[in-house]
């Protein structure tokens, strides 16, 4: 500062100076020029200050409308729709995006009640909010309908915040709005898919189960269907082959005593040839129907099968079995029976071990099987997915049928680690699937009154013959015909025509025969049993079973024979000598 300005300014400083000093009633002092000097620059100092001041909050003022501007800029142009209300709920500022969904313009809707673009039936949503948060002070979501025009309603969700002024005691709402019309008819068409698939699953499932279940009785049907066919097979061969056979037996067996000395060789290699058909169809019979299988009692059926594997494999079978299982249902019984037999089998041809081990059980409404041996084992994935082995058809032929019924079955083997199969079945108490045969019983016929004749000193035993087909008839009549201490005064061809003779004839002895139409063996002994207890009565049957010859002596017989023994044995058993 030049001089010529420091005492204009020092001479405008003592005046104003002295100016106040006379309005407050001071006595004008003596004011050095150093000290205004000094005043004249701090004051300089405060002014140049005060004017950067001034510059920085011009500049903040231009970036606060800068940013003002740009918020507007953004609120205006935000896809969000933007709502504030005051207290009473009337609009008090919206964006553009808030003005097209309520399909007004911002002056129109300034100052309106929001509560007429609420959907009727969404207004109580809206007010419950609003008491909410006035009483919480915080945000929170809602989602309702805004009034859409032809279109329909608007769904919405709306985010929304309470503004409290504590100072004024007032309040505005603060409202975000997102259209989710499409979000919501995607979720209601979603929830439509979702509500037909699931109907269809229920519809598919219901099939499902439908064919499930016809599978189930097909399968039934099938496994009785091949017992069937393989008991009419045996039949066959029992009751037409076999018994030809068994009297072609008895006819040579009745000219070897005639026959020519040079001839009786070949007669007896003859009758060896026929002795040994019989035993090879007796064992395909047994192979094709085992008759204890009849029974149902699938504890005797197994016993018999360890037994019959013995015999014609040289394989042992340790039996873990429950004594009497006997199951109500015909068609599981074989299906059960004839799975372990295929498993067995499995366990001869491909183990390379003489023995396996075969457990059953029954328990929770289960029944529960496993063969397992200590053999060379094999890979069950390779087995099942190898179209060529000879195991594969077996096994899936088990497993695919146990399904069918609710069953399961698990194979756990490994190479020369041997193999655990096991199969578990559950268990109802519904009928047989087969039709059971009919029988006459003891109470259906009046019993005979006649009484045995005493036998005397060169009485011949009267003998009686029961059995359905007439060449074994004739056989043992050719047989017993000749012999000096017997009289034949009978046959007959069935179980309900043998109890009948009886009651008239009242004979000595019976060659009972065992499976015969209408009324089998077994059923007659008990009757005659019963009703002549005296009377001898010596089972026949071309098969040579333990099962059949204890379950005919518990019946009443004294003795069983089989059609295929000699007949030494034979007049042995009916003159009661053993």
């Amino acid at each position: 500062m030049n001089r010529a300005s420091s005492n204009q300014a020092f001479f405008k400083l003592r005046k104003e100076a002295e100016r106040l000093l006379e309005n407050n009633g001071v006595v004008k002092p003596d004011i050095q020029e150093e000290d205004l000097l000094r005043l004249a620059h701090e004051l300089e100092v405060y002014q140049i200050e005060l004017e950067l001041q001034n510059e920085e909050l011009r500049f903040a003022k231009e970036e606060l409308e800068a940013s003002r501007n740009e918020f507007f800029d953004l609120y205006n142009s935000a896809p969000v729709a933007y709502v504030t209300l005051n207290e009473k709920g009337m609009i008090e500022k919206v964006n553009e995006a808030a003005a097209r969904m309520l399909k007004g313009t911002r002056e129109i809707l300034h100052g309106s009640s929001f509560m007429l673009w609420v959907y009727p039936d969404d207004i109580h949503i809206f007010y419950s909010l609003l008491r909410r948060l006035a009483l919480a002070r915080s945000s929170g979501p809602a989602e309702l309908r805004l009034k859409g025009g032809k279109s329909g309603p608007v769904h919405v969700h709306m985010e929304t915040t309470a503004k409290i002024d504590e100072k004024e005691g007032t309040k505005h709402w603060r409202l975000a709005l997102v259209d989710i019309t499409r979000r919501t008819q995607a979720e209601r068409k979603l929830e439509a898919l979702t509500r037909e698939l699931e109907q269809r699953v229920r519809d598919r499932t219901e099939e499902l189960n439908r064919k499930t279940e016809q599978l189930a009785r097909l399968s039934s049907q099938l496994t009785l269907t091949e017992q069937r066919e393989r008991r009419r097979i045996a039949e066959i061969l029992h009751d037409h082959i076999q018994q030809l056979m068994v009297g072609a037996k008895m006819g040579q067996e009745l000219l070897m005593p005639d026959i020519h000395d040079g001839l009786k060789p070949d007669a007896a290699h003859v009758l060896d040839l026929i002795n040994r058909s019989i035993r090879a169809m007796r064992s395909l019979n047994a192979e094709l129907s085992p008759p204890v299988l009849q029974s149902g009692d699938l504890s005797a059926s197994l016993q018999w099968l360890a037994r019959w594997m013995r015999e014609n494999y040289g394989f042992e079978i340790t039996l873990d079995v429950a004594a009497e299982i006997t199951l109500d249902r015909q068609d599981v019984n074989v299906l059960v029976f004839q799975s372990i037999r295929e498993l067995l089998f499995n366990a001869v041809k491909h183990s390379g071990v003489k023995a396996a081990t075969l457990k059953m059980e029954r328990a929770n409404g289960q029944l529960r099987i496993v063969v397992s041996d200590c053999g060379a084992g094999f890979d069950a994935d390779a087995i099942l997915e190898d179209t060529g082995h000879d195991q594969k058809f077996g096994l899936i032929g088990i497993r695919e049928r146990f399904a069918h019924l609710g069953g399961r079955f698990e194979i756990q083997s490994a190479s020369n680690a041997g193999s655990t199969i096991s199969l578990t079945i559950p268990l109802d108490e519904k009928a047989s699937a087969e039709e059971p045969q009919g029988s006459v019983s003891a109470a259906t016929e009046e019993p005979s009154m006649a009484q045995p004749v005493a036998q005397g000193p060169g009485k011949k035993l009267r003998v009686m013959l029961v059995d359905d087909h007439p060449v074994i008839l004739d056989g043992l009549s050719r047989m017993l015909g000749p012999q000096p201490d017997i009289e034949l005064v009978g046959r007959a061809l069935d179980g309900e025509e043998a109890v009948r003779l009886v009651r008239e004839l009242v004979p000595d002895v019976i060659l009972m025969d065992i499976n015969m139409p209408k009324m089998n063996g077994l059923e007659a002994t008990r009757i005659i049993h019963s009703e002549f207890p005296h009377i001898r009565i010596v089972g026949l049957s071309a098969y040579d079973e333990s099962e059949l010859a204890d379950a005919m002596i518990e019946a009443g017989a004294s003795a069983f024979r089989s059609k295929t023994d000699t007949k030494e044995r034979l007049l042995a058993a009916i003159r009661g000598e053993g």
